[in-house]
């Protein structure tokens, strides 16, 4: 059981750094930035997880470990990829820090006019880069709606599906009882035939031994 737990806690960190370190390329500088420090963390949070993991999978049986084990490598082989891409992220996040500091350099040479000019367009540009992260934020949300929507049908069609099956159950269970006691009835009826029948021919019998008896005497 502690197995499968570490296990899951590292699918989850998994699908969370991937999920990070989507379409990074294509957003503004300053949430290249939150992304790579956030990858960061979540990278070695999956490592911490990743060895948890396989000091479990070290106390399992034979055949269990060498499942284990072959599913955290399929694990080992999407991280590697993973690290691909947030090196990959560390590179732009670099370069964009030196295009800072170059640009840094040659607003000192700039006059006044000419610097709130550039002030302007990278206010300008960073305002943009919220409005896109707004509107991810907005679609993201939107679908996880979506989702959760469509999993709360699912689910309560379940749940019909569960009621109908309890009533059909309560229906047979009223049916056989019905049926049970119009047999107790039946049986009933058929025990005080037999004993009426039992009675009368015990009536007969003596009917016919007090006849013997008078005629004898």
């Amino acid at each position: 059981m502690a197995a499968y737990q570490k296990e899951d806690e590292l699918d989850r960190l998994l699908v969370q750094l991937e999920g990070t370190l989507m379409k990074y390329e294509t957003c503004g500088e300053t949430l290249q930035n939150e992304k790579y420090s956030e990858g960061i963390l979540i990278y070695e949070r999956i490592k911490c997880a990743e060895e948890a993991y396989l000091v479990q999978i070290e106390g399992l049986q034979t055949q269990s470990k060498i499942s284990h084990m072959k599913r955290l490598q399929e694990k080992q082989e999407l991280l590697r990829s993973l690290k691909v891409k947030l090196d990959a992220l560390k590179v732009i996040v670099d370069n964009n820090e030196h295009k800072h500091l170059d640009t840094g350099n040659e607003l000192n040479n700039l006059s006044y006019n000419a610097k709130l000019i550039v002030w302007g367009n990278d206010l300008q540009d960073r305002t943009q880069e919220s409005i896109n992260r707004i509107r991810d934020l907005t679609i993201e949300s939107e679908k996880i709606g979506a989702d959760v929507t469509a999993d709360l049908e699912m689910q309560s069609e379940k749940l019909n599906a569960v009621k109908s099956t309890v009533h059909d159950i309560d229906e047979n269970i009223i049916s056989a009882n019905a049926t049970i006691k119009q047999i107790a009835r039946s049986i009933f009826r058929d025990k005080c035939t037999i004993i009426l029948i039992i009675v009368i021919i015990l009536l007969a019998t003596g009917i016919g031994l007090l006849a013997f008896l008078s005629k004898d005497k």
